[in-house]
């Protein structure tokens, strides 16, 4: 039985401006949110793959996909998150006065990235179905 808040959520989601595709989305992000654990969505998969949850776009353009969906607060963040993730094994490289391997700041890249995949889904939701301003 779906509740009335459900039914709330479900025909404000049917009003938003965008792609049915998305609007599936956003039923499916809530339909399935369990929790979050440090602003990453934990899902309840009932048998989904897990690949229904994440956005390749958002893997891809990162920061650049949440300044195009207009969540500036989140694409500075991730950017702050890059900066600091880049300075901290900079100074340690320097302290240590070993050479890290090129690939070692590639991975470091790639931690954004992941976070932007498994969370643009449910940030968009937060955003355009619960309104909320958020940084992270």
């Amino acid at each position: 039985m779906i509740s009335s808040d459900s039914n709330s959520i479900y025909e404000k989601i049917n009003a938003l401006d965008i792609s049915d595709k998305m609007k599936t989305k956003m039923r499916l992000v809530h339909d399935n949110l369990k929790k979050t654990k440090l602003g990453m969505p934990e899902y309840d998969m009932k048998g989904k793959s897990p690949i229904a949850f994440f956005s390749i776009w958002a893997f891809l353009f990162n920061i650049l996909y949440y300044l195009a969906k207009e969540m500036w607060r989140k694409a500075i963040s991730l950017l702050v998150l890059s900066c600091v993730l880049i300075f901290i094994f900079g100074c340690a490289e320097e302290l240590l006065g070993i050479g890290m391997p090129e690939y070692v700041y590639h991975i470091i890249t790639l931690i954004p990235a992941v976070i932007s995949m498994q969370s643009a889904y449910y940030d968009i939701y937060r955003s355009k179905v619960l309104e909320q301003k958020f940084w992270w």
